[in-house]
């Protein structure tokens, strides 16, 4: 019989065809192994292989799982690095590697999926700060300890948001003293051309919120340029057009 440890990993790569993400290199896919353990256990108290994970080097590493990446339903792919050395990636043999043809479609899928989505293309740097740093067995451990699963809290629903709420009249006010500042704005728009940099969805924020909260007939208007070169290299920033209405 298949072991457990085995089809985690399959089921990790999997997850990473269905998202049409390049298959993971060693250190990747172990990370992400040691991850879904983590986070299984967060929601079950109870340790979904029998792995034994130790501080090893600069992380958690666990021996055996070696065994399991020799598997014939894995295939390596080599690569050379920058540094001279070598590294291999690893992918699915076939797609039907699964007993009775299929894997299950419980929780452990959606643990499984929601950690390959969140860095299974991530910076590897990052995924190696998350892991070494803020995962709960890691952080009072030494080198060469075994990790402690049992340091994780608990899962909790996580608090919900209040909306923030401003009264008519403060609204109002707030109104009254920036209307003056806009038919300028709107003035000079007229005249000339103007430059204004968008850098975030907070304008767009308020300016939902000003509409929301009553109908004015003072409107900002008039040619917006927009950095289309800036853009590429910042997806947060606009881009070009040649005419705005705001």
């Amino acid at each position: 019989m298949e072991s457990k440890e085995l089809q985690i990993v399959k089921k990790i790569l999997l997850s990473f065809i269905e998202r049409q993400i390049l298959s993971p290199a060693k250190t990747r896919l172990i990370k992400i192994f040691y991850l879904v353990e983590v986070e299984y256990y967060r929601l079950y108290r109870k340790r979904l292989s029998n792995l034994k994970w130790r501080f090893y080097h600069f992380g958690p590493y666990a021996h055996e799982i070696e065994t399991f990446l020799g598997s014939p339903d894995l295939e390596q792919i080599p690569f050379d690095l920058k540094n001279g050395k070598s590294g291999a990636s690893f992918k699915l043999t076939s797609y039907d590697i699964f007993e009775n043809g299929k894997q299950d479609s419980g929780e452990e899928k959606r643990i499984i999926d929601n950690l390959v989505k969140e860095w299974g293309d991530a910076d590897l740097n990052k995924l190696l700060d998350y892991v070494y740093f803020d995962t709960e067995p890691m952080k009072d451990a030494k080198r060469g300890d075994l990790l402690k699963f049992e340091t994780i809290p608990p899962w909790k629903p996580p608090e919900s948001v209040r909306n923030v709420h401003i009264s008519p009249k403060k609204f109002k006010l707030l109104k009254e003293k920036y209307i003056p500042h806009i038919k300028i704005m709107s003035q000079e728009v007229t005249r000339k051309k103007s430059i204004f940099e968008l850098m975030d969805k907070s304008y767009f924020d308020c300016k939902r919120a000003w509409d929301r909260e009553g109908d004015s007939d003072i409107k900002i208007w008039g040619d917006a340029i927009f950095d289309l070169e800036e853009s590429e290299k910042n997806e947060h920033t606009p881009k070009r057009i040649k005419r705005s209405y705001l």
